[in-house]
């Protein structure tokens, strides 16, 4: 598995005008999930008050969700 440095990152980022897709980006790099779980994510699914992003847990051998 191979992670994206700092920079690397934010080289990324300025690649992408629009903030949905930097929004997407960042959620795949700060919480780790799949692409398919970002996907399934809906504004429901974020407390921001305790900065918590509940994932559907596709790849689990339980399916449910995950708390990030």
């Amino acid at each position: 598995m191979q992670y994206l440095m700092p920079d690397q990152l934010a080289g990324l980022l300025q690649v992408y005008k629009d903030p949905e897709r930097r929004l997407f980006v960042r959620v795949l790099s700060f919480t780790g999930c799949r692409v398919s779980e970002a996907l399934m994510v809906t504004p429901r699914d974020l407390e921001a008050a305790e900065r918590v992003l509940t994932l559907p847990a596709l790849k689990l051998k339980t399916k449910g969700t995950k708390r990030v």
